[in-house]
């Protein structure tokens, strides 16, 4: 092992103002610039070069200083060969080197500049090591062989310094990293609180409207209980109220569903987030690099934004879904105040998408009551024929037989809906169950006005849906094998235009 040079106070000073100067810098093209101009506080040297890797077979100078003079050299990357800039950039410690520049081409830019003026008769090249490897080069051109000195104790303080040098650049390196994470962090920041401003006026639009709704529900079935008294018309009335309370229901779920997700949304989170970094700005370099949490943050960050946009996509499809229950509760209410006219709108539908508008009514409800729903095949058939109507008719016989199955001990519970063709002029709707099942005395009943095999029923539902199916020039009836053995019930439409006709109110359809 070499032992270390004797070096003296003054050589001591001198160095630590020198690192001192370059350490302040905080730009990468001014700390080169200040590394080169500080050594003349170092070493007595005429030309100093730094050279820095750019890749396997380049090399690039950074900075330059010369005593008594400057000459700029053109910035740009310079080859490397077998030559002394080679050998210079592969030192692992200080290095003394006589005229080493003879091997590069007379027309180098780098070498005309190396040997401007006086050529140099020694040169030291001294590794910038640090923990990741050598960067570079210093090269310290002394013109005469005497400047020199104790070349021991040059090629120590020419390593220290050189040392220093490697490791403020690798600070520096860092502090812009940093700078670099601290800027995306608080652009990510800042959408984040874009969308937590955004999800916050949606929450609020939410339950604007869904008060709007509700209070305008109430409303109308205040209007339609005061309309049924001056017509006389109970039984419209009651079946309104049914029809109404149907949907009700599920507006009634969906609202629940949206309270609950807004109320435990991830909103809050992004407060939390906020404060944390309030609590932490006044060293949030040391914290985002240095505490497990804010190593953690960029990450969660980005997976709470994900959740954030997630919830809101989820809200906007309920609040759609809700807005087509209450269009339907307003189809419904107008079909039965047009009654005394018998005013029908025929419209073109799709069977399909008949059936599954009803069974979206209650899908919240099979959930939760582990029901099974069994879905047609995919295939197409389109009616001619009223759609609120036909979707009051099925809205009833689903209700019905989730009730009929929340009753029952049956396992598997099994809702089926399914279609075929009675001929060429009729398609018949089935809707089966495998819940409770009804005696057949009653199945001839079952449509009766104010008939129910419920305990808390009315009777109102089947009767009005009868009746309905018989205005569209069809008919409702039901099958079951008993007590038990589930129910099935069969709504029969007419595929074309079907003229609209009276049904009296005490029909009762088999």
């Amino acid at each position: 092992m070499t032992s270390v040079p004797h070096l003296d106070i003054l050589s001591v000073g001198s160095l630590h103002e020198a690192v001192l100067a370059f350490s302040s810098e905080t730009s990468l093209a001014g700390f080169w610039s200040a590394v080169a101009l500080n050594t003349r506080w170092v070493l007595p040297a005429a030309r100093v070069c730094i050279l820095c890797r750019t890749s396997d077979n380049t090399c690039e100078v950074v900075g330059r200083f010369q005593r008594g003079g400057h000459t700029d050299l053109p910035r740009g990357s310079f080859p490397v060969g077998e030559d002394a800039v080679s050998r210079a950039l592969r030192a692992t410690r200080p290095r003394w080197l006589e005229t080493p520049w003879v091997d590069l081409p007379e027309t180098d830019q780098l070498r005309s500049w190396l040997r401007s003026g006086q050529a140099a008769a020694t040169v030291l090249a001294v590794p910038l090591s640090g923990p990741s490897g050598s960067a570079g080069s210093l090269v310290f051109e002394f013109v005469d062989s005497e400047a020199a000195g104790d070349k021991a104790r040059l090629g120590a303080l020419a390593s220290l310094y050189a040392r220093h040098a490697a490791s403020a650049h690798l600070v520096i390196k860092s502090m812009l990293a940093l700078e670099e994470k601290n800027r995306k962090l608080e652009q990510i920041t800042e959408e984040l609180g874009r969308t937590s401003r955004q999800v916050q006026a949606l929450n609020e639009t939410l339950e604007q409207r869904i008060d709007e709704r509700t209070k305008e529900l109430a409303e109308v079935q205040l209007d339609l209980l005061e309309i049924s008294r001056r017509a006389g018309m109970a039984e419209v009335a009651a079946g309104i109220l049914h029809n109404v309370g149907n949907v009700l229901n599920s507006i009634n779920v969906s609202a629940q569903l949206l309270s609950r997700r807004v109320e435990s949304g991830r909103v809050r989170d992004v407060q939390k987030v906020v404060d944390l970094l309030d609590a932490k700005s006044s060293d949030l370099a040391s914290f985002l690099t240095s505490d497990p949490r804010g190593a953690h943050l960029i990450p969660y960050l980005r997976e709470l934004a994900k959740r954030l946009v997630a919830e809101q996509n989820e809200n906007l499809s309920d609040l759609v879904r809700l807005r087509q229950h209450v269009e339907h509760v307003n189809a419904v209410i107008a079909d039965q105040q047009a009654h005394a006219t018998t005013v029908t709108i025929i419209e073109q539908c799709e069977a399909s998408e008949l059936v599954e508008d009803a069974l979206v009514m209650s899908e919240l409800d099979f959930a939760q009551l582990g029901i099974e729903v069994i879905r047609p095949r995919t295939r197409r058939q389109r009616l001619a024929v009223d759609r609120h109507k036909v979707l009051q008719i099925l809205i009833n016989l689903v209700t019905n037989a989730k009730q009929a199955l929340q009753q029952s001990r049956a396992r598997p519970k099994q809702l089926i809906v399914d279609w075929h063709h009675d001929t060429d002029r009729f398609l018949e709707i089935c809707v089966s169950d495998n819940g409770v099942g009804i005696t057949r005395e009653d199945c001839t009943k079952i449509f009766t006005y104010g008939f129910s095999t419920k305990k808390d029923g009315h009777g109102f539902g089947l009767h009005a849906s009868a009746l309905a199916a018989g205005q569209l020039g069809g008919s409702l009836t039901c099958r079951s094998d008993g007590p038990g053995r589930g129910a099935t019930f069969v709504l029969k439409l007419p595929i074309t235009a079907h003229r609209p006709r009276r049904v009296k109110q005490e029909l009762a359809v088999s």
